[in-house]
């Protein structure tokens, strides 16, 4: 196997975890907060007093039960931090995406100043992945061997 081959398929794969990871963080903290926000618009409707214990009283004034209320408010940190860890996870992808983007940028203009050639010159994305495998391999062969031949 060429080292680029496996550097190229190596660089594929872990864009393809950043958008997972990306993608799971989003929809983990848009969960979270609909929680959140159920919980508070919970809150408003039903709140929680302490000044009559019995379930039939607080059933009747359209009160929580006090166990209920603190499972609420238990939910209700739970929702928050689940919904704020995943902001922090999304903005922690990002900024692995993009030191990955710069790092790749910085390795094409150092391939293209090894190669004599211009910049714009080097690739800068891989081939798309619907094509077959051995169609990508036997064309990063041809340029290869181009670059052996000049």
């Amino acid at each position: 196997m060429h080292p680029h081959e496996h550097a190229l398929h190596f660089h594929e794969h872990e864009h393809g975890h950043h958008r997972r990871y990306r993608r799971l963080f989003a929809w983990t903290a848009v969960a979270a907060l609909l929680i959140v926000l159920a919980l508070v618009a919970a809150e408003m409707f039903f709140p929680e007093t302490a000044a009559s214990s019995s379930p039939q009283a607080n059933a009747a004034t359209g009160r929580l039960d006090p166990d209920l209320y603190d499972f609420q408010l238990l939910l209700l940190v739970v929702a928050m931090v689940a919904c704020f860890a995943s902001l922090a996870g999304l903005v922690i992808v990002g900024l692995l995406e993009s030191a990955e983007r710069r790092r790749a940028r910085r390795r094409r203009a150092f391939e293209a100043r090894l190669r004599g050639l211009p910049e714009d010159a080097v690739p800068r994305k891989a081939p798309k992945l619907g094509e077959p495998r051995n169609a990508r391999l036997r064309a990063l062969r041809e340029v290869a061997h181009s670059f052996e031949k000049t």
